[in-house]
């Protein structure tokens, strides 16, 4: 079969690279090298959290919430569990998760400097998340999100991002969802590292 060729001088021009994918594929390099380095210099840190609250507290190290990601697939959000275990009894009678029980001492300690968070690298590293994008969405508050939740969807939750460089204790969840939007509307590879050097150049306490 012979497939004609217009003679239109257009469809010889050479197609232009679509600008969102080439900076998405730069933006993947970034994550997969960031997080692959970070994993392996901060793997000493990590081993020694596991052990402590395996330790101090028994029981799983890692605690993971089902998170709706990009295209609306959902994954596990992995971080050090900072709770401790319910009684297996309420856990059964009460449908208490382990994620909900009581913050031990070492769990706030972990939540204050944000240590809790490090195995999102491997969320990072498996496609998940991404370092830097909006408040990952919980499964079960997906619906609460309307409208904006496939703005949510086109890109990668992030384990940081223009929430967390805001005050967030001063805003209501409406405000934060106005966060989110704002930076998905604005995503580029500029503001990605402007968030990151304003989060390496702040003190070492999280926010969340």
């Amino acid at each position: 079969m012979v497939i004609s060729v217009s003679s239109d001088p257009a469809c010889h021009a050479p197609v232009a690279p679509d600008i969102s994918l080439v900076r998405d594929g730069i933006s993947r390099s970034i994550d997969i090298f960031v997080s692959s380095a970070a994993i392996l210099f901060l793997a000493p840190l990590m081993l020694v959290v596991a052990a402590a609250i395996h330790l101090l507290d028994g029981g799983p190290v890692l605690s993971g919430q089902t998170r709706v990601g990009k295209d609306g697939r959902t994954y596990r959000c992995w971080r050090f569990r900072s709770a401790s275990l319910p009684h297996p009894a309420a856990a059964r009678w009460q449908n208490v998760r382990p994620e909900q029980g009581e913050r031990t001492p070492l769990g706030a300690l972990l939540r204050q400097l944000g240590v809790d968070e490090l195995p999102q690298l491997l969320n990072i590293l498996n496609g998940d998340m991404s370092l830097v994008g909006p408040r990952p969405v919980k499964a079960e508050d997906a619906d609460r999100y309307g409208r904006y939740l496939a703005e949510y969807c086109s890109v990668r939750p992030g384990l940081t991002g223009l929430w967390q460089v805001s005050p967030l204790s001063a805003m209501s969840r409406r405000r934060q969802v106005a966060v989110d939007i704002t930076y998905i509307r604005s995503k580029s590879l500029g503001l990605d590292l402007r968030i990151l050097f304003l989060i390496l150049s702040r003190p070492l306490v999280s926010v969340a």
